[in-house]
């Protein structure tokens, strides 16, 4: 392992001590980083890190070479779905080929050999929302990368041709923006508002109360977690307003974790909408006692105006009122297919008009002894017209169909 990579680790390990401090001693901030690393590793293949650290503690890992994210606290594997991790995995992915790019551009520009890559993005949320994207090259400080003016500034002399030629992209700088702001968002909302986490630590254990909103349901489950290397006469207890709960309480544990550590927990189902108090109890003897409560009101089941109603419980009412929408088009369509077919078979069986004859051609009646070339045929002697009214206006003549006759009997 060459010097300037000994040198980067160290100054990695001093960067994670002092995000640490910063959080003890900000206690009333959270902080959100995503820290991001690219070193040489075996046969030249590059190594990759990615590592996750909420208020000063990391909570997820990705690295090579299976680039799968990996929660690295008991809670935050009850955070997440299966699908969100996976989710999570493809964005592992994404970043490794993103930053081995990175790497490869940045020494082509300072003509230089640029071994390792490290990166520190993320957010402060105190009395406001601050933002920060700082790289490092060989274990020293490289670019910054400014949020508000989307502008490159190079903190060495070797970095100003990296910072004027990303500064020629606008639309990439736009992204970059983008994903610090997504962190800041969409994660601290996640961790924070979403997820009532609150940490102790005595005595060797870790416990911990969080819940987690059940889908469409006016409830979340609530739980209680504890974590140490020794659980040996812990006991648990979870309470409401001061008062034990016994029913509807499940113990699960204790459980080994496969790291040394055990664990155990109690759940319970808490009603969103109870403005009591809840309180997880944890006594190992009469000296050791730990209480740590959970204030339901600082669960946000949905950021914004609705707050009775979850997400999931939001997106089945959308799928709900566009089915209705879909099957009414469906309803309009069919109905107007089955008129058009009740239109053109009645069309089709509906008796021909019968033609019309003027009483100005039946005035004047038609006679056998009519010229050979007529068009008359055999009716000629089989038609007899007969005046029927001729006292008001133009007389009216009926015809009547008669056997043929010989003269002699016409006469």
């Amino acid at each position: 392992m060459s010097d300037d990579i000994k040198q980067f680790l160290l100054r990695r390990s001093v960067w994670v001590f002092l995000s640490y401090m910063l959080h003890l001693n900000c206690s009333d901030a959270n902080t959100l980083e995503v820290h991001y690393t690219l070193i040489p590793g075996p046969e030249n293949q590059l190594q990759f890190h990615q590592t996750t650290i909420f208020d000063g503690g990391a909570i997820l890992h990705c690295s090579s070479p299976t680039l799968r994210e990996e929660p690295r606290q008991p809670w935050v594997s009850q955070t997440f779905t299966p699908e969100e991790l996976r989710g999570r995995d493809e964005i592992c992915r994404g970043q490794f080929y993103q930053h081995s790019s990175w790497l490869q551009q940045i020494s082509t520009l300072i003509n230089n050999t640029a071994e390792v890559l490290q990166r520190r993005r993320g957010c402060t949320n105190g009395s406001g929302i601050s933002s920060f994207d700082k790289w490092g090259i060989n274990g020293e400080d490289f670019l910054t990368f400014d949020p508000q003016t989307r502008r490159w500034s190079p903190d060495t002399e070797l970095a100003g041709p990296v910072a004027q030629e990303w500064n020629q992209h606008p639309f990439r700088n736009h992204v970059h923006r983008s994903r610090i702001r997504a962190v800041c968002q969409d994660d601290q909302s996640l961790f924070k508002q979403k997820r009532a986490v609150k940490t102790v630590r005595d005595t060797g254990m870790e416990v911990q109360v969080f819940a987690k909103s059940i889908p469409e349901h006016s409830s979340t489950s609530l739980w209680c977690h504890v974590m140490g290397s020794d659980l040996s006469g812990v006991r648990i207890q979870l309470t409401n307003d001061g008062v034990p709960l016994h029913s509807g309480v499940k113990l699960i544990g204790p459980r080994p974790n496969g790291d040394g550590t055990n664990q155990m927990r109690v759940q319970t189902k808490a009603s969103l909408t109870d403005t009591e108090r809840y309180q997880c109890e944890v006594y190992r003897d009469s000296r050791h006692h730990t209480s740590v409560t959970w204030d339901q009101p600082n669960v946000d089941t949905q950021g914004g105006g609705d707050r009775g109603k979850s997400s999931t419980v939001i997106d089945s009412e959308v799928a709900l009122f566009a089915g209705i929408a879909l099957g009414s088009v469906i309803f309009i369509i069919v109905m107007l297919v089955l008129l058009l077919k009740y239109w053109r078979h009645h069309h089709m069986h509906s008796p021909k008009h019968t033609t019309t004859v003027s009483l100005s051609s039946l005035a004047t009646p038609k006679r056998s002894g009519q010229a050979p070339g007529a068009n008359n045929n055999a009716a000629d002697g089989q038609q007899h017209y007969e005046k029927v009214s001729g006292d008001y206006g133009q007389p009216v003549y009926i015809v009547q169909e008669m056997p043929p006759q010989s003269p002699a009997n016409i006469y």
